[in-house]
């Protein structure tokens, strides 16, 4: 079997109890079991309303019967895709033939997890390495079993972590802090919307509202049973729409396909298994959920939004590696590659871009220009000394000189956040992809500083040392009259290697982000990290051609 490799976070768990972990064994996988509901009540979630924003109309395509409270959201109109190869002989568009493959990836994916007993199945879940300890096995196993088929089946990055969502409570109040998890490490609102359904999935019209490949679900159990994760991985020519899990028929934990529902078979599945009160007096081992109702997960746009540069790029990246990275076109809203953009981590000295640009900005707005630099000291050397020898050498004592003469020029965190970075911070070290990439962008545009102190900036950015034939830097040599602003960050202890910068190519700008670290749980070495990025260039390099 092949699984991809997962990557680490800084915090593994998140509102997790220690009797629902116990509960869990006995049933199911989610954070959340009968026992804790009280804790964590979803009487007050919203029925659903979604609206096309095509033409732009407000048209209804799902919705609930009877509906008390609305969320509305806007979505385009909903169509199930099956991964079946066409059988017409009018070519598809690129666009409806990447859909096609990222729907059979997706669910050849899958099978590759597929497990016919429990030993099998507990492999299985050690191999996804979601977990130090006892707790990795079949049993809590949904929630990383989810998150690693989207993973392998191109649906996710490949260095998405599955740690946080181990055991993941996803209700609103109480102790769940689920929500925020999904959101920020997994399925980011500006990139997905989530949808909260009150009628269960037994009642739930799919024939009408049908779920598409690459939806993820998490349902709610009201009573007898546990919240339950997973993600749908084909959709028939039927419309039956099927997953990939983990359960418990009897015969211990396995890992099997199922149908979750069939339209041209009403009332078979394994939604009306799970929702089956009458079955739970003779069947106890498989337990209840989705009777509370379900949420489901969908990426704006539907799988064609998925970055079209992320498998091939995803695909050179050694295994036990974790990768922070953003590649956009400046200008354009949607990215052309992504791995965990904002999760937070480390940038090493990548983050002197955006000190540079504050001291550069508190100078410009007391009216000094880049030649007044060289006039200007602080401590025994001039200003643009301290800039060069930060940007171009990377200079610790320099920037240590420059965050305090930043501070002296009330520039700091205020402004950052004012320019749009909201996670980044300068002491301690910590950014995410996006806010690095909002930075680069905003100096590029102009928006941050006045023409000559960008120019001066990027003057820095563009100086060539011996180090630059080293991670991104060979870009502007394998693309001919290509022009590239970077800045590497690297770091030993920890062991850190990343390069950011903007890429001028054939009459476009790109923007480039992209920062690794080794896997705390399957681990990697510093010679894997410097092959990893060294490869991710050349493979860019090839897309961009």
């Amino acid at each position: 079997m092949k699984h991809a490799t997962p990557s680490s976070r800084s915090q593994a768990l998140r509102g997790i109890l220690f009797l629902p972990i116990i509960l869990t064994l006995l049933w199911g996988c989610a954070g959340v079991t009968a026992d804790t509901i009280n804790a964590a009540s979803q009487t007050s979630t919203p029925t659903l309303v979604i609206t096309s924003a095509a033409a732009g109309s407000a048209q209804e395509v799902l919705t609930e019967a009877n509906p008390s409270t609305i969320l509305t959201a806007t979505q385009a109109p909903l169509t199930s895709l099956s991964p079946t190869p066409t059988t017409s002989a009018q070519a598809l568009d690129p666009v409806e033939e990447r859909v096609r493959a990222l729907q059979e990836s997706l669910y050849r994916a899958s099978l590759e997890y597929l497990a016919d007993t429990t030993a099998e199945a507990n492999a299985v879940a050690k191999s996804i390495k979601y977990n130090r300890g006892a707790y990795e096995n079949v049993r809590s196993a949904c929630g990383p079993l989810s998150i690693a088929i989207m993973r392998s089946g191109g649906i996710l990055p490949a260095t998405t972590s599955v740690r946080e969502i181990w055991l993941l409570c996803a209700r609103e109040g109480g102790t769940c802090s689920g929500m925020s998890v999904l959101k920020r490490e997994y399925f980011p609102p500006s990139e997905y919307d989530y949808f909260q359904i009150t009628q269960s999935v037994r009642d739930y019209d799919f024939a009408a509202n049908p779920l598409q490949a690459g939806d993820w679900l998490y349902l709610y159990v009201k009573h007898n049973g546990f919240d339950h994760m997973l993600v749908v991985t084909r959709v028939d020519k039927n419309g039956a729409a099927y997953t990939v899990t983990n359960l418990n028929r009897g015969e211990g934990f396995k890992i099997t396909e199922e149908v979750l529902y069939d339209p041209t078979k009403p009332g078979t599945g394994l939604f009306y298994e799970l929702t089956d009160p009458i079955r739970l007096k003779y069947e106890r081992y498989l337990g209840l959920s989705g009777d509370g109702g379900f949420m489901v997960i969908r990426r704006k746009g539907g799988l064609a939004a998925i970055p079209e540069f992320n498998q091939a790029l995803d695909a050179v990246l050694a295994p036990g590696t974790v990768w922070n990275g953003l590649i956009k076109e400046v200008g354009s809203s949607a990215p052309v590659y992504e791995s965990n953009p904002y999760s937070l981590f480390h940038p090493a000295s990548m983050i002197k871009i955006p000190l540079a640009m504050l001291v550069l900005s508190g100078l410009e707005k007391q009216g000094t220009s880049p030649a007044d630099l060289q006039k200007l000291s602080f401590g025994t050397k001039t200003l643009d000394r301290l800039l060069t020898d930060m940007v171009v050498y990377s200079d610790e004592d320099a920037a240590a000189a420059l965050l305090i003469y930043a501070n002296n020029l009330k520039v700091g965190v205020a402004t950052l956040r004012d320019w749009g970075l909201v996670d980044t911070s300068l002491n301690p070290r910590q950014t995410t992809a996006v806010d690095l990439a909002r930075a680069l962008e905003g100096l590029y545009a102009g928006e941050f500083l006045g023409e000559p102190m960008r120019e001066y900036l990027l003057g820095l950015m563009a100086a060539r040392t011996e180090n630059d034939s080293l991670y991104l830097g060979p870009l502007s040599e394998m693309l001919p009259g290509a022009l590239f602003y970077n800045k590497r960050g690297t770091s030993t202890a920890p062991p850190i290697v990343g390069d950011m910068g903007i890429l001028e190519y054939k009459g476009k700008a790109w923007i480039i982000v992209f920062s690794g670290r080794p896997d705390e749980l399957v681990g990697s070495s510093y010679a894997a990290l410097e092959n990893s990025i060294s490869e991710f260039g050349e493979a860019l390099a090839e897309l961009l051609r």
